[in-house]
């Protein structure tokens, strides 16, 4: 199922994985879904979140926020998945996210979880942590997220609707 072309036409299907918190950065997920959405009005933004709220006044938070997204933006929200359909369900995404905080015990770790995104051939856009930075070169593949320009990440995103050779490259 995996797709060998450049996907960007109409659509664009961004994803997230985790727990829906401020701590792992959703809201800034959802943030930059938003801005993309009003940046590429005449394209619809998927938003595929696999994941769950850790509280219920988490809960009420984020639905609020996703019920005020732009209406080219559709967001599809699955529960946590078992290993191997985690894999398979991934297969299929254009850009992954994660723009957790970059905080004392966010930096130290290495998440598996973008290796497993790297694997798909996929661009990623990924907080920049120390971790990260010492192993790796997401320029490579992806942007890092410094935590604060959302703006400027949609841009990046947008870009690659027109640079399907940096999109290309990426993947």
């Amino acid at each position: 199922n995996y797709k060998k072309t450049i996907p960007l036409e109409d659509s664009i299907k961004l994803f997230y994985s985790g727990w829906f918190s401020i701590e792992k950065g959703f809201n800034k997920v959802l943030l930059l879904s938003s801005k993309l959405a009003e940046l590429l009005p005449d394209k619809r933004i998927e938003l595929d979140i696999v994941g769950d709220f850790k509280t219920e006044t988490t809960k009420t938070y984020f639905q609020s926020m996703i019920s005020q997204l732009p209406n080219n933006v559709l967001v599809t929200s699955t529960g946590f998945l078992k290993f191997g359909d985690f894999c398979e369900y991934i297969t299929n995404v254009d850009i992954f996210l994660d723009l957790r905080k970059n905080d004392f015990e966010n930096t130290r770790c290495l998440p598996i979880k973008l290796f497993y995104y790297m694997a798909c051939g996929r661009p990623v856009i990924y907080s920049d942590l120390k971790a990260i930075r010492h192993l790796l070169d997401i320029n490579d593949f992806g942007y890092y997220f410094d935590g604060k320009n959302i703006d400027k990440i949609a841009t990046l995103i947008a870009n690659y609707f027109e640079d399907k050779e940096l999109f290309e490259k990426h993947c």
